[in-house]
């Protein structure tokens, strides 16, 4: 509260003084993180938004910094997407609501929870796991019995159990559910995890509190053979740069399953895909960023991870998992299955 009302208060003595009013903000981006100790860290550049620059940016600043007060004064909670209907018309898209937070989040130095915002969720989980949360009368949730949407609020969970020896980390839900569909879980004591996407921090703090509680034997992901598959990869095992100060706690030691340039080996050419002129922007962007390069010599990182990206960019081509289905719509939990086993990952 009193880091809040301390930034609107500067921000109104400057409209008082008749001077040029601003937010002083961490930047985030390649220039201000390093890598340190497995983890992105932002590092200490700041970036100043004046009124004058940034009249928009100014005014979703205060509406959230309103908003965060209000939550934290009356000790209730909200999610980021009911934050956004509070005042549609000032952030206009989600996308938005979400920046700002983050920018928030990075100037006042404190974790979203802290502020009493819960991230919407969007994660999905199966296998051999069961836990409670408060206010559910105590009754246990069993993800072996039905697919269970990742809990907004991961604080809530009070107790877990497991009874698996693999994690497994599935980028996208067709996947996801094409594994649920053909059963692994009965095949390969295992928990199935998606983000659907790019990792919601509810779902990235599901998987670091289970791999907290519990040491499983391998924590293994599958993602699409293109540099968004990978940076997807990254964000569960490094962190991101767009999550900030809340990244580095979540992360954990995934190994990359597939795709790998040698699964797509005996693929026909028709089922790989050209990359876009941003496609390569982005793995030249990362191949030769300071911070990938220090991961790649970390305890962390492999050689090969490198390998990839360059066998990627160097031949243009980018394939998706579901192109594995053509040896037959099983094959791919054959494949994870095998791969697992064999300890086929890095």
């Amino acid at each position: 509260l009193f880091r809040i009302e301390a930034q609107i208060e500067d921000f109104i003595n400057s409209l008082v003084n008749i001077s040029n009013p601003s937010f002083v903000n961490v930047k985030k981006d390649y220039s201000n993180i390093r890598f340190y100790n497995g983890n992105i860290r932002l590092g200490y550049k700041n970036q100043k938004s004046t009124l004058s620059q940034s009249p928009i940016h100014f005014a979703r600043m205060c509406s959230i910094l309103d908003l965060i007060h209000d939550l934290l004064y009356s000790g209730k909670y909200s999610t980021q997407r009911e934050l956004y209907y509070q005042n549609v018309l000032v952030y206009r898209e989600q996308s938005n609501c979400n920046n700002i937070i983050q920018d928030v989040v990075a100037t006042l130095q404190v974790p979203r929870i802290k502020l009493n915002i819960i991230p919407t969720s969007k994660g999905l989980i199966a296998g051999n796991l069961s836990f409670r949360v408060k206010n559910n009368n105590c009754n246990w949730i069993h993800c072996n019995e039905r697919i269970t949407l990742v809990p907004n609020n991961i604080e809530d969970i009070i107790k877990v159990k497991i009874n698996a020896r693999y994690l497994i980390v599935v980028e996208k839900e067709a996947i996801f559910n094409r594994l649920v569909e053909d059963n692994l879980t009965r095949f390969l004591p295992a928990i199935i995890i998606t983000a659907r996407g790019y990792p919601d921090l509810p779902t990235r703090k599901l998987i670091h509190l289970l791999t907290r509680s519990y040491k499983f034997k391998d924590i293994v992901g599958i993602f699409d053979y293109n540099v968004h598959g990978f940076k997807i990869f990254l964000t569960y095992k490094i962190g991101s740069i767009r999550m900030g100060l809340e990244s580095f706690n979540y992360t954990i030691d995934l190994k990359w399953l597939g795709l790998h340039a040698k699964h797509i080996l005996d693929l026909p050419e028709k089922l790989y895909q050209k990359q876009t002129k941003r496609d390569q922007s982005l793995i030249t962007k990362l191949l030769y960023s300071d911070l990938f390069q220090d991961f790649v010599k970390s305890e962390q990182g492999s050689k090969k991870y490198e390998e990839e990206l360059i066998h990627m960019k160097e031949n243009n081509i980018k394939v998706e998992i579901e192109a594995i289905y053509y040896h037959g719509f099983q094959y791919l939990t054959k494949f994870i299955i095998n791969k697992i086993l064999q300890k086929n990952y890095f």
